[in-house]
C-alpha cells in the first residue's frame, strides 16, 4: 500500500542521512556538532508538522499530488532523524568522555 511506501522511504532516506551527514559533519563541521544538532531537530520537526498536517489539507486523502509531498516530508524526516543519531551518538561519548564509548551508547 502506499503507507507502506511512506515509512520504506523515511528509513531509507534516515540510512543515507546518516552516512552523508556524519562524513559532512567529521570533514567539515567538527567543532560545530551542537549547531549541526540543532539545525537537524529543527528540519525534522518541521517536516513532522508536513507529515502529520497533509491528510488534512484540501486535497482528498492518497492523491498522486498529495502522496509525492508526503514522500517528499518523509524523505527530509527520515533523512534529518537519521542524521541526528550519529552526532548524538557523538556528543553523548565527548560528555561521558571515561566511561567507555559503549556505555555513553547506552546512556543514549
Amino acid at each position: 500500500t502506499k503507507g507502506d511506501w511512506i515509512n520504506s522511504i523515511s528509513v531509507f532516506a534516515s540510512v543515507i542521512g546518516g552516512i552523508i551527514v556524519s562524513w559532512l559533519t567529521d570533514k567539515f563541521f567538527a567543532r560545530q556538532l551542537k549547531s549541526v544538532l540543532i539545525t537537524l531537530t529543527f528540519l525534522s520537526f518541521l517536516f513532522f508538522f508536513g507529515l502529520v498536517y497533509a491528510p488534512y489539507l484540501d486535497v482528498v486523502l492518497f492523491t498522486t499530488q498529495q502522496f509525492w509531498f508526503l514522500g517528499f516530508c518523509s524523505f527530509a524526516f527520515g533523512f534529518a532523524q537519521g542524521a541526528r543519531d550519529p552526532i548524538i551518538e557523538e556528543l553523548t561519548a565527548e560528555l561521558t568522555y571515561p566511561a567507555d564509548e559503549g556505555t555513553s551508547g547506552g546512556i543514549y
